[in-house]
């Protein structure tokens, strides 16, 4: 049976967020020689993204994954832990 986990929308809204500061402030900061030695070499729009920009980005885009698990994971934990042992009163039964 898999497991799946939903996000509340605040989580998604706090991700979202976080998300969309992290890359812009990226993106924004990125060199523009960079860019302009790349469409020097006749790279399009997106072979400078894919290409140049998003492996330079991953350190940003692997913290946003980690956080996102991290967040989704303590939101499963937290109910769990704080639940009574007892079979019968908990809401959510696997098997």
């Amino acid at each position: 049976m898999p497991l799946s986990i939903r996000l509340t929308s605040e989580e998604e809204a706090r991700l979202d967020a976080l998300a969309a500061r992290t890359g812009r402030s990226f993106f924004r900061t990125s060199s523009r020689s960079l860019i302009e030695a790349a469409r020097l070499d006749s790279a399009g729009h997106w072979r400078v993204l894919w290409q140049v920009l998003v492996p330079l980005a991953r350190p940003a885009i692997l913290t946003l994954v980690i956080l996102s698990f991290l967040w989704t994971w303590n939101e499963f934990l937290i109910p769990l832990v704080l639940a009574p042992t007892n079979e019968a009163i908990r809401t959510d039964r696997w098997g």
